[in-house]
């Protein structure tokens, strides 16, 4: 199956930034998730804990990097995490989303 998050031919999510390296991408989104979260708390006053609110905290962080952010993911996914050595997380099937 394609996957419909990723440049085609490669393993890089398709960004606005028009990062075709994984690597940078990668570093891009930590510096720009870092800047977002240290006011996470500021933007999240006053907002009911939801659905919907889990969604717009998403598209929060990662709203200035991929404009699928906020949205509900369309396949399972698989992320290798570099602090995990490697390994990924367990997410859950779309299927119970």
């Amino acid at each position: 199956m394609l996957d419909p998050y990723l440049i085609p031919d490669t393993d890089v999510l398709q960004n606005k930034l028009g990062i075709a390296d994984k690597d940078l991408l990668e570093k891009a989104e930590a510096d720009i998730t870092y800047l977002k979260l240290l006011d996470i708390d500021a933007w999240f006053e006053n907002k009911p804990l939801n659905y919907e609110t889990f969604l717009e905290v998403h598209k929060y962080i990662f709203g200035d990097l991929y404009e699928w952010a906020g949205q509900i993911r369309t396949i399972d996914i698989y992320k290798e995490e570099a602090v995990l050595g490697g390994v990924s997380l367990t997410y859950g099937e779309i299927s119970s989303i």
